[in-house]
């Protein structure tokens, strides 16, 4: 399962680290929303791997990005559906993966993000893309079971994410933070980085680390990055973060 392929620029990285791996096929591709940094490396992915279902979020944009992505989709004849909140997306017996968003577009393509909480065993991982507070606040809500051991931290750690009350349910104890160095939005924002210091969450940025790479057998898990130096290809399940522009 693929979640987002980085911007036009990454897309080449992606399907690089992927065939490192020995990954030849893949079950799952999702584009948590429609934002170029996200979806922009999607074609050479499509082009480059059978693909068994696509899952977008629902929310077009009206860019080329987003249009290269869906004719990639179209001539590859890639099972295509929206993600819907409450859904799960079946994928492995021992793995268990819940929609939490969008319930309902907004019109707003941060907050429609596809947002996911996927259980391998007795570890958990949240994935959030650039959900922001009203779309943390309407899971919240709905009171899904969001407590999680690594959160992949919202929008890259802009301070338009990671309410405390979302923080707290969720309750991490990694939580990364995928963005690009010395990028023009000032992210993470330090609000966001003192709030997770208070918190008490393992942290670990992309701009500061490199690629980080979760493994987990299902019971225990370790976290690895490229400026501790990673061993490629990786065994049991992996979980791969790559960096973001």
């Amino acid at each position: 399962m693929l979640i987002d392929a980085g911007d036009r620029g990454s897309g080449d990285r992606v399907v690089e680290y992927l065939k490192d791996n020995d990954i030849e096929e893949l079950d799952t591709v999702v584009a948590t929303h429609a934002h170029a940094d996200h979806i922009g490396g999607m074609p050479e992915v499509l082009n480059n791997f059978y693909v068994k279902q696509f899952i977008d979020s629902g929310n077009p944009h009206t860019t080329k990005t987003f249009e290269n992505m869906l004719i990639a989709i179209d001539e590859k004849d890639i099972p295509f559906s929206l993600a819907e909140a409450g859904q799960t997306i079946n994928l492995d017996p021992s793995t268990t993966i819940t929609v939490l968003n969008p319930a309902e577009l907004t019109g707003d393509i941060n907050d429609d993000s596809v947002v996911l909480r996927i259980t391998y065993g007795d570890v958990s991982f949240m994935f959030t893309g650039d959900a922001e507070t009203h779309a943390e606040d309407n899971i919240v809500a709905a009171e899904y079971d969001i407590d999680s051991d690594i959160l992949k931290v919202a929008h890259h750690g802009s301070v338009s994410s990671t309410s405390p009350d979302f923080l707290e349910l969720v309750n991490p104890e990694v939580c990364i933070i995928m963005v690009g160095a010395d990028n023009r939005y000032g992210h993470p924002h330090q609000e966001i980085i003192d709030r997770l210091n208070l918190f008490g969450c393992e942290i670990y940025r992309t701009d500061l680390d490199g690629n980080v790479v979760v493994k987990t057998d299902g019971r225990e898990y370790s976290v690895e990055t490229q400026t501790s130096g990673l061993v490629i290809p990786m065994t049991a399940m992996t979980f791969a973060m790559m960096v973001e522009a």
